[in-house]
């Protein structure tokens, strides 16, 4: 059977509000192989799920299918609902591509669900899913929901990839402020690695952990990348919460060989920890991690 698709000259945009109590109540789902394409105009998708008492209910998701504009605008925002785990904001999964070309950018809001019971991601980007633009800006902004534990602003998992050629890349990720449990990071590229890369220009990272019981970053990579070249910048800040209880509430963390590099326009880190008992640094280089600059001046500032 062919793949469902939506084609268009102009702009198209596609709304909706989930429905139902169980699982998967997408306000806007695309499925395998189905496409959302523009040639001349952009491309608004806007949801928000109704998850009830059920799990992985997302506002906007993703699976294996495609969005894509050849120059305009991409505009994605989603809200998760329910009281189970997984009601994400904005999920992408299984290989699924966003990308815009020419002067085209990309701006990505998710929300998880302040009565989920843990996982209830702002945006998930996971399993070789592609994030991609060449002149326009990409902007990503996440909010954690609440409950649980895991709740992270932004998540980049499995070989997923965030890239343009010369436009910035900013990331603001907010971690779930009032959860019980542990990792509720701002942003994460973790669990089999994630990468953001620009060819030449700036990027830009902003986290803020949630308050939770332990284990909460700013900004955490686990076998992660940010690379940037030419005379680009790499900038990140990273805090985590001073109210939070437990062990390594740290403001920025790397871990598992990930690296940070930029180009000659130099590279900041901005990195202060949270509350806690014991392991709560400012920055932590761990497992031959590195952070450095090609030609560029390296400032540090942590605070622990």
């Amino acid at each position: 059977a062919a793949s469902p698709a939506v084609n268009g000259g102009g702009t198209v945009s596609l709304t909706g509000p989930g429905g139902g109590t169980g699982n998967g109540n997408h306000g806007v789902a695309l499925r395998p192989g189905a496409s959302v394409t523009t040639e001349s105009g952009g491309i608004n998708l806007q949801g928000t799920s109704r998850g009830g008492t059920g799990a992985y209910s997302a506002g906007v998701v993703l699976v294996g299918s495609d969005v894509e504009s050849t120059s305009g605008a991409i505009d994605i925002d989603g809200t998760g609902a329910g009281d189970g785990p997984l009601n994400v904001g904005v999920s992408f999964d299984f290989s699924s591509t966003v990308a815009t070309a020419g002067s085209g950018t990309v701006d990505i809001a998710g929300t998880g669900s302040d009565d989920g019971v843990g996982t209830n991601y702002g945006v998930q980007i996971d399993r070789l899913t592609e994030i991609s633009s060449e002149v326009g800006v990409i902007g990503i902004t996440g909010d954690g929901g609440d409950g649980g534990g895991g709740n992270i602003g932004i998540t980049i998992e499995v070989a997923s990839s965030v890239t343009s050629t010369t436009g910035d890349i900013t990331l603001t990720g907010t971690g779930g402020d009032d959860a019980t449990g542990g990792y509720n990071h701002g942003i994460a590229l973790h669990n089999g690695g994630g990468s953001i890369t620009r060819t030449s220009g700036s990027i830009n990272l902003v986290g803020d952990a949630g308050l939770g019981a332990g284990n909460s970053s700013g900004v955490v990579l686990a076998e992660g990348t940010v690379t940037t070249g030419g005379g680009g910048a790499v900038s990140i800040t990273g805090t985590s919460d001073m109210l939070s209880s437990g062990v390594s509430n740290t403001g920025v963390s790397l871990d598992f060989g990930s690296t940070v590099t930029a180009g000659r326009g130099g590279l900041t880190v901005d990195a202060s920890a949270g509350g806690g008992t014991a392991s709560n640094a400012g920055l932590l280089a761990n497992r031959g991690s590195t952070l450095g600059s090609v030609g560029g001046a390296v400032t540090i500032d942590a605070t622990g």
